[in-house]
């Protein structure tokens, strides 16, 4: 198995350039993968990529946003990769750039870019594990198994015989490296081994301070009566008023703070509409501003952060919240506003329709602080939940994506991870009717 990472870099585009950055990112848009400028298929470990051009905080003022999905866990190294493939491409494009000398050796170009990498305040992955080329053999080794499988005339009851056949046929094929089991390298679980328990010891203390604080409107009368040192009273204390202080600080907030009602303008979403379900794949890039205050600032990352721990550490399998359709998402902080990217299947409407119906909680609190968004209680509840609205507010703040590229357009996250599950099978001991039948099915 493949640990899989992201990165984004964010430089501001020359002053009177934007128009002419534009041509070139548009005649790249007419084929991402093959075209002569940015060919985007020359790198064998990048999933998803886009060039994105976004507004800068003063009018007129334009930055370039490159972000990728790949498989590995350093993001210089990947950068480095794209730089050997595709130095020119880099060139072409990030001369229209601040800062960009192109006459520049490599390694001061690649460290420029890297003094404009942005970590993500949240990331998600959909088909964990599956690096590129996982991806492309899995499926072949799914079609293969499947045409041995209709041609056998095994009957039901008769499961161990087909299943042992099978491996026997893909042992015996130019797909027996399916047969041994495959893993995380050693030194990678140990890592996230030791991160889990990190980021879980830091939530579970944050939830641990609150609940005490919040129950000291009980506990600390209680314990007066009971005789308790007057230190540890103050600051029980103290820490209660701090909490329902914060508390009531969010309420307060969001009661009075505004939501949008802008409707978007049908130009911009025809221009939006003319580039999704095209494949089976769709992407979105959003971005919106976080409401002002050091308060709005330090709950938004908080809130981020806690969507991020549980997306790596519990929704891992395929599904965030219950959505099985996404490949990967974060949600990155760029000069006060939130900037967010999406890799899904299926339509736009099914997709934040999922997020309404099975994730709002986490999608309010991710949004809960951003401009506009649509009232919420108590930072997670409200908010998406009001469907229409907060589907005329996502779709208005939507940003139109340049240039976008998935090195597998047509396939889904369920076919991936379920062909992923098959080969896994042929490694496992399937030893209950209950495991075969299941494997079979996945054919």
């Amino acid at each position: 198995m493949t640990p899989q990472n992201q990165l984004a870099f964010v430089i501001a585009i020359k002053e009177g350039d934007h128009d002419a950055l534009q041509k070139v990112l548009d005649q790249i848009a007419i084929d991402p993968a093959g075209n002569t400028i940015f060919p985007f298929a020359a790198s064998t470990t990048t999933h998803f990529a886009r060039w994105v051009v976004i507004p800068g905080t003063e009018e007129g003022h334009y930055l370039l946003v490159f972000s990728s999905n790949f498989d590995g866990q350093s993001r210089r190294k990947h950068l480095e990769e794209w730089f050997s493939v595709n130095e020119s491409g880099f060139d072409t494009i990030l001369s229209h750039c601040v800062g960009y000398d192109t006459g520049a050796t490599t390694q001061k170009k690649v460290r420029l870019l890297q003094t404009k990498f942005k970590s993500p305040a949240a990331f998600y992955i959909g088909t964990r594990g599956h690096s590129l080329e996982d991806i492309d053999r899995d499926f072949k080794l799914r079609d293969f198994i499947r045409d041995f499988v209709d041609t056998q005339n095994f009957k039901v009851g008769e499961e161990k015989q087909l299943i042992d056949a099978v491996k026997q046929k893909v042992k015996d094929s130019e797909f027996n490296w399916a047969m041994k089991s495959s893993s995380y390298p050693l030194g990678y679980r140990i890592k996230k081994f030791f991160q889990k328990w990190y980021d879980f010891i830091r939530l579970g203390l944050i939830a641990i301070i609150v609940a005490i604080g919040l129950a000291g409107l009980v506990g600390v009368p209680l314990l007066f009566q009971l005789g308790v040192h007057a230190a540890w009273l103050i600051g029980w204390s103290v820490l209660t008023i701090w909490c329902y202080y914060l508390l009531l600080t969010l309420r307060k907030k969001e009661k009075t703070d505004g939501v949008s009602h802008e409707r978007i303008s049908i130009e911009r979403a025809h221009a939006l509409g003319a580039v999704e379900d095209i494949y089976l794949q769709n992407q979105m890039t959003h971005l919106v501003t976080i409401k002002p205050g050091q308060f709005r600032a330090v709950l938004s990352r908080l809130a981020l952060w806690g969507i991020y721990v549980l997306a790596k550490h519990v929704f891992n399998k395929g599904t965030l919240g219950g959505i099985p359709s996404i490949h990967f998402a974060r949600w990155v902080i760029v000069d006060k506003r939130l900037l967010f990217f999406s890799n899904f299947d299926a339509s736009w409407m099914n997709y934040l329709g999922d997020f309404i119906d099975k994730a709002s909680l986490g999608l309010t609190a991710a949004w809960s602080s951003t401009m506009g968004f649509p009232k919420t209680r108590f930072l997670a509840f409200g908010g998406a939940t009001m469907a229409d609205r907060f589907k005329r507010w996502a779709r208005n703040l939507q940003i139109p994506t340049q240039v976008w590229y998935s090195a597998y357009p047509n396939y889904s996250v369920e076919n991936i991870n379920n062909n992923a599950k098959i080969r896994q099978g042929l490694s496992a001991s399937l030893n209950t009717d209950k495991k075969r039948k299941e494997w079979l099915a996945r054919l």
